[in-house]
C-alpha cells in the first residue's frame, strides 16, 4: 500500500461540529485517509430517495452493506483482523461490544457523498448515535455505531482509524459530546496510532523519521496539547518538510495530531498494553489525569509532568 499526499481543498470537523475551512492544505499521512466524527450536512431529498440495490454481510463482529459481495467479504475480513489488534493493543480482549457494527461501503465517492451529506475531502465517518450523530439516509435503521465509506477508501488505514474511534466511544460509554472532549487527545491520538500501524512498514518508518524530526522543533506542552480543540484553532502554517522529491507544508493542526499520536504510541509501546487499559478505565471512570496516570502506571509515571518529561526526552534521544 502506498501513501498518498495529497492537496486538496478540505473541512475539519469538531465534535461541536463546528465547520473551519482549511484551503489547499497539504495533507499529512492521516489526513489522506481519515474519517470524521461529525454531523453531516442533510443529504438532499433527491439523494436519499435514490435508491440503492444493498447486499449483506455477516462476520463474527461486523454487518457489512454493500454492492459487491467479494469485497464485503473481503473488507469483513479485514475489519475482523483490524478489530483483534485494536482490541490486543487496549488490552480490551474481554470487552464485547453491544452489537455488530455495521458498515456501509457505498460503490463510489459520489453516492457516499450523495447520501451521507458530507463534503467532498470525506473519506469516511463514525456513527455514535448516542452522541447525537445519525446518517439522513440510516435515520430507519437505528444502528446504534457505525461506519460509513465508500469502495475506493474500504482499506486498512481508514478501516483501523475509523473502528479504533467506535470501540473507544463504546468502551468509555459517555453520552455526551462534551465529556469526549476531555479525552480528545487520547481519542484522536489512538485512532492516528492505529491507522498509521496499517501502513506497509518501509514507508511507515521512513515518514515517522520525517515528522519526528518536525516535532522535535516544535514540541508544545502537553498542557496545550490536551486543552487544545484543533478544529476550532486557527490555521497556522509552521514549516516544510520533504518526502519522495516533494515539499508540503504542515500546519499546527498537523502537529497537534502528531503530537498526541507519538504520546499514545508512548503509553502503549512503553508503559504496557494492560497499563494503557487500566489508563482507559481510570479515564472512564472520571478520573483527572494525574490520578488516572498515577493508578496505571504505579512506579512510572505519577502524573502528567512526569509523563511529559520522559516522552520528550525518549523522542529527542530516537532523533536519528
Amino acid at each position: 500500500m502506498k501513501i498518498k499526499f495529497e492537496v486538496w481543498e478540505r473541512l475539519w470537523v469538531s465534535f461541536s461540529f463546528l465547520l473551519i475551512c482549511l484551503p489547499g492544505c497539504a495533507l499529512h499521512l492521516e489526513e489522506a485517509v481519515r474519517g470524521e466524527e461529525s454531523q453531516p450536512k442533510m443529504a438532499t431529498k433527491e439523494a436519499v430517495q435514490t435508491q440503492t440495490s444493498f447486499q449483506n454481510y455477516e462476520s463474527l463482529h461486523f454487518k457489512i452493506r454493500g454492492t459487491h459481495y467479494e469485497k464485503m467479504v473481503l473488507t469483513a475480513n479485514l475489519c475482523e483482523e483490524l478489530y483483534g489488534k485494536i482490541m490486543f493493543d487496549t488490552n480490551l480482549l474481554s470487552f464485547k461490544p453491544r452489537e455488530n457494527y455495521l458498515l456501509t461501503i457505498y460503490p463510489t465517492r459520489e453516492e457516499y457523498h450523495l447520501k451521507t451529506g458530507y463534503p467532498e475531502w470525506s473519506g469516511g465517518v463514525t456513527i455514535t448515535q448516542n452522541l447525537g450523530q445519525i446518517l439522513p439516509e440510516e435515520k430507519e435503521q437505528r444502528q446504534r455505531i457505525a461506519i460509513a465509506t465508500f469502495e475506493e477508501m474500504a482499506q486498512a488505514p481508514l478501516l483501523a482509524h475509523e473502528l479504533s474511534h467506535l470501540i473507544f466511544n463504546e468502551f468509555m460509554g459517555f453520552t455526551r459530546p462534551e465529556d469526549l472532549k476531555t479525552v480528545l487527545w487520547v481519542n484522536e491520538g489512538f485512532a492516528s496510532y492505529e491507522e498509521l500501524a496499517a501502513y506497509e512498514k518501509e514507508e511507515k518508518e521512513e515518514y515517522l523519521k520525517i515528522i519526528t524530526l518536525q516535532l522535535k522543533q516544535n514540541l508544545t506542552s502537553m498542557e496545550q496539547i490536551i486543552e487544545t480543540i484543533p478544529m476550532q484553532e486557527k490555521l497556522q502554517w509552521i514549516g516544510v518538510y520533504d518526502y519522495k522529491g516533494k515539499t508540503f507544508v504542515y500546519s499546527n493542526i498537523d502537529l497537534w495530531y502528531w503530537q498526541v499520536r507519538s504520546i499514545v504510541s508512548f503509553l502503549i509501546e512503553k508503559g504496557g498494553n494492560y497499563n494503557f487499559f487500566l489508563f482507559l478505565n481510570s479515564l472512564r471512570g472520571n478520573k483527572d489525569l494525574n490520578k488516572a496516570l498515577a493508578d496505571a502506571y504505579p512506579g512510572k509515571w505519577k502524573s502528567q509532568a512526569e509523563l511529559e518529561l520522559e516522552w520528550k526526552n525518549i523522542l529527542i534521544q530516537n532523533l536519528p
